[in-house]
């Protein structure tokens, strides 16, 4: 999602400065998405360039910050997070 965002010159400032995106780890997480999909039986067909595996370093992964935003977004993994963090 976010390398078709770049592509087609649209902004990713929001997530860079909540520290939600590391744009440097995109090509890298894309081919390991491709090798879940692959693992699980589902068909992959979009093919990123590998210019994104030189991309320099640029923003980072704030997992406090990117934890707070799926429970903030999802209550389905809210409840799950509640029920497996304290066991």
């Amino acid at each position: 999602m976010f390398i078709g965002t770049l592509c087609h010159g649209k902004t990713v400032k929001g997530y860079l400065e909540k520290g939600l995106l590391e744009v440097h780890s995109m090509y890298a997480r894309h081919e390991e998405l491709v090798e879940e999909m692959k693992r699980r039986g589902y068909n992959h067909c979009s093919d990123v360039d590998e210019k994104w595996q030189s991309v320099k370093k640029l923003g980072f992964v704030d997992k406090k910050k990117s934890l707070e935003d799926l429970l903030k977004r999802c209550s389905r993994c809210e409840r799950r997070y509640k029920v497996y963090s304290s066991s």
